[in-house]
């Protein structure tokens, strides 16, 4: 037997939107959703730009940070990698959004996402290894 865990309606009339949350269903506002979106690519141009980045070259990677060269003890110690974004950094039981006076510790694993020569030049710069 299956069940469903989660149902969502399209809502085009705000006077439904208290009735369909009140049924346990999740309201689909087209205009809402409209919103953000255009909110993001006002705001956070360059999350729009990774999430529509359709360039074959790119990927997603995960790597050890298994020492820490002089000179690197924060993200923007990295300098400039114009095709990557550092995604996340997964300290412990932590992930931690990375910004610019994030530090980077021993053990830390990024997840990145860019072109191969990025990824081989953050491999080599931390001694990392893929996990």
């Amino acid at each position: 037997v299956a069940a469903v865990s989660k149902t969502i309606a399209r809502d085009n009339n705000p006077d439904n939107t208290m009735r369909f949350s009140q049924a346990g269903v999740i309201p689909l506002d087209l205009n809402g959703a409209l919103a953000v979106t255009l909110e993001n690519i006002i705001l956070r141009p360059d999350l729009v730009h990774l999430l529509m980045h359709e360039s074959p070259d790119h990927e997603a990677f995960e790597l050890k940070v298994r020492r820490l060269p002089g000179g690197v003890r924060l993200v923007k110690d990295l300098g400039r990698m114009d095709d990557t974004r550092l995604v996340l950094i997964r300290r412990e039981e932590d992930v931690l959004v990375p910004v610019g006076t994030t530090e980077i510790c021993l053990g830390d694993r990024i997840v990145a996402f860019g072109p191969e020569s990025d990824r081989q030049r953050l491999l080599n710069l931390f001694e990392g290894e893929i996990p």
